[in-house]
């Protein structure tokens, strides 16, 4: 199944069931992509060594072989081990994940997933891919490779011990950064408007996306007064700081949404601010992006809000009337001590009687069984978890 115009850049190529993907396909062509839809395996890389894609998208079980092994077949071959490859799978083991980070697949998108999220990793990807394919045109001297290899750190260590000028480009999710160098040392740096300081702080913290570096003279007037040595400690801090959060936390392209409603759960100005770069759903890159907070600030907020179920999957409903956790937490009529009992009061509903009952509080000392149906999955943070375990000995 193929589609084919004259102003189609790219190649998309999707190993999936046909029936599976009619959303998908009909968007990517929107996006001006020629689309190819196989459904095994070894036809794909067949195809792939006939005709390299731009990008593949693939599901995970194949039905003639593991997945991990048609993408190990694409990253051996050198006539396609470059093309970026999007995975799409129902929950991995870790151990399974970890094997194909190793494989160094460019995205994972966790089923259930909208098309319009795929379409969205894969526009970035593309855009990465164009930010290259210009950088190439223009590199006479100097060189170029990915942040997850050599981080900003790394290139400005390399350019101080040759005493070298030049500038660093650096793009992430289509967006570019740069850092001006002269005789190795910084002079200033530029990324979303941000002052110098700000912008190389937020640059040293990009570890994935592209980098190239133009040795050349250098007129830029010497912004950041600092010496390497001190940003450069400040930097390791900051980079070792930025892993231990993101170890928590989605892939930085997944898209999430606030949940549009009250919360008892206490929200400080600084997640009520994230809270408003969701109202539409966004990737965690684009509000990274948007947003004048530091990065590990914004990081360190969206870990927060999605453990207090504020945040979530662009795919994923928030708590609906058939969920009674659901509706004790998005009350607006109880503060955070009554929450607490009436969530304790459902865990210790007589689980000889009805499940689909939970006692309610009164607020006279007396308790009342509800018929409701129970949805059993709702986030709760380690701090929510321990005033339930409170509520529960009181009881």
């Amino acid at each position: 199944m193929t589609h084919n115009t004259e102003k189609q850049r790219y190649t998309v190529l999707i190993i999936d069931q046909q029936t599976q993907v009619a959303k998908l396909y009909s968007l990517l062509q929107s996006k001006s992509c020629q689309v190819h839809v196989l459904d095994t395996g070894q036809k794909a890389f067949e195809y792939c060594l006939q005709n390299p894609p731009t990008v593949i998208i693939t599901e995970y079980n194949l039905p003639d072989q593991p997945g991990i092994s048609f993408i190990n077949q694409i990253k051996s071959h050198h006539i396609t081990q470059h093309i970026p490859i999007i995975v799409i799978s129902q929950e991995l083991d870790l151990e399974k994940r970890i094997e194909l980070l190793n494989l160094e697949i460019d995205d994972f998108v966790l089923k259930p997933c909208l098309p319009e999220e795929i379409i969205a990793r894969t526009e970035i990807i593309l855009q990465e891919l164009e930010v290259i394919v210009e950088s190439q045109k223009n590199l006479d001297h100097g060189f170029m490779g990915r942040l997850d290899e050599m981080n900003l750190v790394d290139i400005v260590q390399t350019l101080e011990l040759g005493h070298k000028s030049g500038i660093i480009h650096l793009t992430r999710g289509g967006i570019i950064g740069k850092v001006m160098i002269r005789d190795g040392q910084i002079m200033t740096a530029a990324v979303n408007g941000k002052k110098p300081s700000d912008a190389l702080n937020s640059l040293f913290t990009w570890l994935d996306g592209h980098f190239w570096v133009t040795l050349q003279d250098v007129s830029y007037p010497n912004e950041i007064q600092a010496t390497n040595k001190s940003l450069l400690q400040i930097a390791s801090d900051s980079i070792q700081k930025y892993r231990q959060i993101i170890a928590h936390l989605p892939s930085l392209k997944s898209i999430l949404k606030a949940v549009p409603t009250e919360s008892v759960f206490k929200v400080s100005k600084e997640e009520k601010h994230v809270l408003k770069l969701f109202r539409v759903p966004h990737s965690i890159l684009h509000v990274l992006e948007q947003s004048r907070l530091p990065e590990i600030i914004i990081l360190k907020n969206i870990k927060i809000l999605l453990d207090k179920g504020l945040l979530i999957p662009a795919g994923q409903n928030a708590a609906h009337e058939d969920d009674p956790i659901g509706q004790v937490i998005s009350s607006q009529d109880f503060d955070d001590s009554d929450v607490y009992s009436k969530i304790a009061a459902f865990f210790k509903t007589d689980q000889n009687n009805d499940k689909n009952k939970i006692v309610n509080n009164q607020g006279n000392g007396r308790l009342k069984v509800t018929d409701l149906k129970i949805s059993h999955r709702f986030a709760l943070s380690k701090g929510d978890i321990i005033c339930i375990r409170q509520k529960l000995n009181s009881l």
